[in-house]
């Protein structure tokens, strides 16, 4: 029973491991993994500097006025009367907009 013991605890860290990451895509889901179902035309733009935390992200695609609304609330983001904003204190710029069915999410730090 003894030689079983570390093939044990290693299958218990790979089921934590992968806890883990399914808890912090459902508690801070990314711009990607928060779209509906139904979304088509998915284009994604990515550039990251590789040692500064520098990078420029951006998302775009085809979904409905409801799903936009689910979307923007998947996020965390609240509309001010002009414009949606996130309570989240971040380094970086984000910017959602929603016209003729297209959604489009952009992030950038600079």
């Amino acid at each position: 029973m003894k030689k079983y013991k570390p093939a044990l605890w290693f299958f218990i860290g790979v089921i934590f491991g992968y806890g883990q990451l399914w808890f912090r895509e459902y508690l801070y889901p990314t711009p990607k993994g928060a779209l509906p179902e139904g979304a088509s035309n998915i284009e994604i733009i990515s550039w990251e500097e590789g040692f500064l935390p520098d990078y420029n992200y951006s998302l775009k695609a085809e979904i409905s006025p409801e799903q936009f609304e689910e979307y923007v609330s998947r996020l965390g983001y609240k509309f001010n009367g002009s414009s949606y904003y996130s309570d989240k204190s971040n380094d970086f710029e984000e910017e959602i907009t929603y016209s003729n069915g297209t959604v489009n999410y952009k992030s950038q730090s600079w």
